[in-house]
């Protein structure tokens, strides 16, 4: 996904989110304190409100960025202080919460985010008991806090209301401190995995509690045991439950003060019970039940809930994996005092009774149903949001009209062919969602809509838009993509709000040249339709930010939301510029200019424009458009952060791309230029000055001294260590010394290599030892920091192979082994080269010569698991078949081979192991040999990265005889002398 879709689909999240956080009015009004830490100001922040009079009240403090013992008690007016805990350092932890005991209204406390890369274990101190006048306390104790001395200090917190503990993964129990806070009103316990103790019940004065138990894939956890807990709080108003398993009759008795419940991925049984108990609950005013997995209600059982505001049911199954919808609900129809009735995923094709009497609803949620019809709407005059995406219906209610406050409209993915007339009386409306129906036009009188600003209409099959489009004066987003538009109306220019305009995959073959009059326009994406010329007005967009003009054989297709899979569909719409108008110069907050793709460009008009841009800090895009011929001067002005050109057919490298500076990245990746070399990424301009000097360019001199330098000559030596060119690393690593010495401390992975390539075994055994520490060190931080397990090793495996094989060469035969069996079982590397390493190394290390054969035949088995393996992979299978004393199956795979798309070197390569194995067979000899060094002889072949060395080194221990094998290391002396190898 491109950057302009990114953030188009990021622009329509904004919109579609209300639909279903507008609907969870509810709140905790003690937690929602806790959630506030947007609002809370730095320190630094804080200073200068204060420089200018504004009273502060919420501090966010990161030690990172402030150490904690900085001075607060300037902070007269602070409420509630957000501490972000990275060290433990004791005094200073001592001194931070004196000086918390020293604000004098502080009465909300939040302490997370522990991570310390010391590994030491995080003690709140003693004095923590001195914050008497905390009426909340957030704790996160999962990153590894010790906070004994907070539940000593609980008893001693008399105006503690409300508390929320993260439990740390070990924890199974509550503290018991926690029975001594008789005031509290609101308790969070999150990654919770013990149960409730029954003493939990003497805090009569909880009105709120929020369970969140530790999730487990497939798995919950019990949640209550006798006494049933919650039956015991009479004053109990709010009850939050997630990942827990329970009855319904666990909720009997509940208090009849309760006025919301939340059930969010559990697992419950007696489902009737549950509804039978809320009501007996006749202040409830709000039930979620959401993403859960229950058996389906009775068709008896009945919501009787006089005061219910809020019913959301979303995503319930009767099966865990969620392949079987309820089907059954509760009967909710005397509820008719609803605002929020949000069903979705829920009903399986079938209607509730009793919506359309329903005339207090302000959000209707029936998404994801299988419905082919609304209930009737014409009551529903204060409805505000419907939402009925992804259903199969044919048409909307015509009562709709007379929901004149609609603000908001989702009839996304289903089969809707026209909008009913009177949808035009909502005059309130300001967001419309019709994509992928039928629709075959857009009714004119949504001009009426006076605050419509957001209309998704893609996937119609719309030919035309509404000539007075352009009075639709309020939108902001447009996105008509994947219709069947010919052209767009001029009025459209008259659209001063619009943002985002997305006309993608419709037939279009011009633009009208009032676009350039959208003066507002951000996004605009002209992807797939049948383009000739853009408009010169393009050039008056001073606030485009993403022109995307990529073209696609296929899009990305998928009606069901629910699905997995995207359907690929053939693309009927491309562009065919042939140019870009000169006045795109003058868009100067361009950051993308997606041109890939488009294949009918007049270079010559092209380049032009393209050397005129200005973006700094922008990438254009102009991969796979069959460009050939680049102008080799009029560069040095242009600026462009990243300039894309993979996959063309470009042959010369321009010479002013060695002196433009404005040009950072270029990425050649797929192209003909020589030496092969070329098509690569060259990550700075100071590479390219690096590999103009090497090919004696007149370039720049001096080179700059500067940080940049330094790393172009750091990069470019990893690039010569990779191929062999030690003496050019050398140098050029003296250069990263000479310019800036931070720079070179860093490239010990880059000497770990040179050691290598150089047969200092020794050292590099050494420096790769610190490599790898210095890896594991940092993956235990990140794993502390994450809290969770990475896929550990893979970024210095290839510097354990390389310590392996240094090992070897040493005679350390068995810490070899040991390396290479960590990467392959530890470590998991699917590489059959490893297993190959593997087989030679167990058959030449007489106590592990029985593992070779299994060790040959992992190998085999995964070069076989390789689909449409390319020439190399089958060579390597080969050779495993050589090294495993199998010639004669290596001979009948070679055989076999289609070796008409094989390179010249890869047919070299087939034809010596061929000979190989005809040889150890005894059927070639010293003649047939002798053919192979003249033919080699007469050619020039460049052979990198192949392992026949590794047949060689297996030769000593395989059971051939004598004269066969001096014949094979004949014949591989004469391949090595016309290669060029890399170990």
């Amino acid at each position: 996904m491109d950057s302009m879709t990114r953030c188009l689909w990021l622009l329509l999240w904004v919109v579609v989110a209300p639909q279903h956080l507008q609907a969870q009015n509810w709140q905790n009004p003690y937690q929602e304190r806790f959630n506030r830490q947007y609002a809370a100001k730095s320190y630094e922040q804080a200073e200068t409100d204060l420089k200018n009079g504004k009273p502060v009240t919420m501090l966010f403090l990161n030690d990172y960025a402030k150490p904690l013992g900085a001075p607060l008690a300037q902070f007269v007016d602070v409420e509630q202080v957000f501490v972000h805990i990275s060290r433990s350092d004791s005094v200073r932890l001592v001194a931070f919460f004196e000086e918390l005991s020293r604000l004098p209204k502080l009465k909300y406390l939040n302490i997370g985010g522990y991570f310390d890369k010391s590994g030491n274990i995080l003690k709140i101190p003693a004095n923590v008991e001195k914050l008497k006048g905390l009426e909340g306390l957030s704790l996160k104790m999962g990153g590894g806090i010790n906070a004994s001395a907070v539940w000593t200090a609980l008893p001693t917190f008399k105006h503690l209301v409300a508390l929320d503990l993260e439990l740390p993964s070990k924890q199974m129990d509550l503290p018991v401190a926690l029975r001594e806070c008789k005031n509290l009103k609101s308790l969070k316990i999150s990654s919770f995995e013990g149960q409730l103790p029954d003493w939990l019940a003497e805090l009569k004065t909880l009105e709120y509690i929020t369970l969140q138990g530790k999730y487990h894939e497939n798995k919950v956890q019990p949640l209550f045991t006798y006494p049933k807990t919650l039956s015991e709080f009479a004053s109990l108003k709010g009850v939050e439950i997630s990942n827990f398993r329970f009855k319904g009759s666990d909720f009997k008795d509940l208090s009849d003060s309760l006025q919301h419940l939340s059930v969010n991925s559990c697992t419950l049984s007696e489902t009737d019970e549950l509804i039978s108990a809320l009501n007996s609950c006749p202040r409830l005013e709000s039930f979620y039940l959401i993403m859960s997995t229950l058996p389906s209600f009775s068709a008896a059982t009945t919501i009787e809930l006089p005061n219910l505001k809020e019913l959301i049911f979303w995503n319930l199954s009767e099966d865990s994996l969620r392949k079987n919808p309820l089907s059954a609900m509760p009967d909710f129809s005397k509820s008719i005092g609803l605002k929020v009735l949000q069903l979705e995923r829920v009903l399986g094709g079938s209607l509730p009774k009793g919506i359309e009497r329903m005339t207090e609803l302000e959000t209707l949620n029936l998404a994801e149903n299988r419905l082919t019809q609304l209930p009737e709407l014409g009551k529903l005059t204060k409805l505000r949001y419907l939402i009925v995406n992804n259903n199969q219906l044919k048409e909307l209610p015509k009562e709709i009209g007379k929901a004149v406050k609609l603000r908001m409209l989702n009839v996304e993915n289903n089969q809707l062919t026209e909008l009913p007339s009177g949808l035009v009386n909502a005059v309130e409306l300001e967001m419309a969602f019709l994509a992928d129906n039928n629709l075959i036009r857009l009714p004119t009188e949504f001009s009426k809509c006076k605050k419509l600003k957001e209309l998704n209409a893609r996937g119609n099959q719309l030919t035309e838009l509404p000539k007075n489009i352009g009075s639709w004066v309020s939108l902001q987003n447009l996105q008509l993509n994947n219709n069947e538009l010919t052209e767009l109306p001029n009025s459209i220019g008259q659209l001063k709000r619009l943002r985002a305009l997305d006309v993608s995959h419709n037939p279009l073959t011009q633009l009208p040249e009032s676009l350039g009059d959208c003066d507002s326009l951000s996004m605009l994406t002209l992807s797939n339709c049948r383009l000739e010329t853009l408009p010169n007005s393009l050039g008056k967009l001073q606030h485009l930010n993403f022109l995307n003009l990529a073209d696609a054989d296929v899009l990305y297709f998928n009606r069901n939301i629910n699905s997995r899979t995207l359907d690929q569909v053939p693309a009927k719409n491309h562009n065919q510029l042939r140019s870009l108008p000169a006045s795109l110069a003058n868009c100067r907050k361009l950051v993308s200019l997606d041109l890939s793709r488009n294949k009918y460009w007049d270079e010559k008009a092209l380049w032009p424009v393209i050397q005129q841009l200005r973006m700094p800090k922008g990438t254009v895009n102009l991969t796979e458009c069959n460009l050939s011929a680049i102008p080799m001067t009029g560069w040095l002005d242009t600026q462009i952060q990243n300039l894309q050109l993979v996959k063309n057919e470009l042959t010369q490298f321009p010479t002013d791309w060695y002196k433009a500076k404005g040009i950072n990245t270029i990425v050649l990746f797929g192209n003909k230029l020589t030496p092969p070399a070329m098509n690569q990424e060259f990550r700075s301009f100071e590479e390219r000055l690096l590999l103009g000097d090497e090919m004696g360019i007149d370039v720049p001199k001096p080179f700059p001294k500067t940080k940049e330098m330094a790393r172009a000559y750091l990069n470019q030596a990893g690039k010569k260590v990779n191929i062999g060119d030690i003496q050019c690393f050398v140098e050029y690593m003296k250069e990263v010394q000479r310019i800036d010495s931070t720079e070179g401390k860093y490239a010990i992975e880059l000497w770990s290599r040179f050691y290598f390539h150089t047969h200092q075994y020794r050292r590099a055994i050494d420096s790769i030892n610190v490599v790898v520490e210095r890896y594991f060190k940092y993956e235990k931080e990140l794993q502390k920091s994450l809290g969770q397990q990475q896929q550990r090793g893979l970024p210095v495996a290839l510097y354990i192979d390389l310590r392996g094989q240094s090992k070897w060469k040493l005679g350390d035969s068995l810490g070899a082994i040991k390396d290479y069996e960590l990467l392959v079982n530890d470590y998991k590397l699917f590489a059959p080269n490893l297993w190959g390493r593997l087989g030679v190394w167990y058959k030449r290390y007489r106590p592990t010569a029985g593992k070779s054969g299994a060790a040959f035949d992992k190998a085999l088995n995964m070069y076989e698991a390789v689909r449409n393996p390319p020439p190399m992979v089958q060579l390597s299978a080969a050779e495993v078949y050589l090294m495993n004393e199998q010639p004669d199956k290596a001979y009948e795979y070679l055989f076999g081979l289609d070796r008409t798309k094989f390179r010249s070197e890869e047919n070299r390569l087939a034809d010596y192991l061929l000979l190989a194995a005809q040889v150890a067979q005894k059927q070639a000899g010293e003649e047939e040999v002798e053919t192979f060094e003249k033919r080699l002889r007469t050619e020039k072949i460049k052979i990198q990265g192949w392992s026949y060395q590794l047949f060689e080194e297996a030769l000593e221990s395989l059971d051939y005889p004598t004269e066969q094998k001096a014949l094979i290391r004949r014949l591989t002396a004469s391949l090595k002398a016309q290669s060029v190898l890399v170990d």
